[in-house]
């Protein structure tokens, strides 16, 4: 993701300064869901999307969604950078140890640590002195709700941000087991849409897969 200046350039310095000093898998990770998130945003905007939808949170952002017209796809990469700086918090305070497990292999205090990171990276972000703090961490904090529990009240790009986080962790070897094909990819994608993911947001991704060279070449061919 590009880094010139721009408003949201307080945020992406201080994430990408925290998660360079202290876990480079985490870094990696946020570096390429911050792509994945411009892909998507971009795509959906060329189809005549509109990527400002905050769902329950609009009353609240209302008054920063004319500052974001034009800046859509510097918001997505920005939230795709910050969503995860919670681990960064957590690691921190409780080491790496648990972050290798295997979800079965995790304490029940353990993954309630971990499942803890949205809040975490939210009060992380909401303390950056930037006029998009606010809205950037509301984004976060809601990653990992599922479209099959909240649906559309969860906001537009954190929708979107569910989905890529996904693909990038199904793209890329994990501490306890190896990346997925393009095929297995998907499938998952196809199997959660409606469930755990927002539908359009697996559409626009499935799109990606099909055309995008950058992002195809993440997952092996079979």
């Amino acid at each position: 993701m590009p880094l010139e200046k721009n408003e949201f350039q307080p945020i992406i310095h201080k994430c990408f300064s925290q998660l360079q000093r202290r876990t480079t898998y985490t870094m990696e990770h946020s570096l390429r869901a911050a792509e994945i998130m411009e892909r998507m945003v971009a795509e959906h905007l060329r189809q005549g999307g509109d990527f400002l939808d905050f769902g329950y949170l609009e009353g609240k952002h209302a008054g920063i969604k004319g500052l974001l017209r034009g800046k859509e796809v510097e918001l997505a990469g920005t939230l795709g950078l910050a969503h995860d700086i919670g681990k960064v918090v957590l690691i921190k305070k409780h080491g790496y140890e648990m972050w290798k497990k295997t979800p079965d292999h995790l304490s029940d205090g353990e993954w309630k640590i971990i499942r803890s990171h949205p809040y975490h990276s939210a009060e992380f972000i909401r303390k950056i002195k930037s006029p998009f703090s606010d809205l950037v961490a509301d984004l976060a904090f809601h990653h990992h709700e599922r479209w099959d529990v909240k649906g559309k009240e969860i906001p537009l790009p954190s929708r979107f941000l569910t989905v890529a986080d996904a693909l990038d962790a199904m793209g890329f070897d994990r501490p306890y087991r190896k990346k997925l094909s393009l095929r297995e990819v998907k499938g998952v994608l196809r199997k959660e849409s409606g469930r755990q993911f927002d539908p359009e947001a697996v559409k626009i991704m499935l799109k990606l897969l099909d055309k995008d060279w950058k992002i195809k070449a993440h997952f092996k061919p079979r």
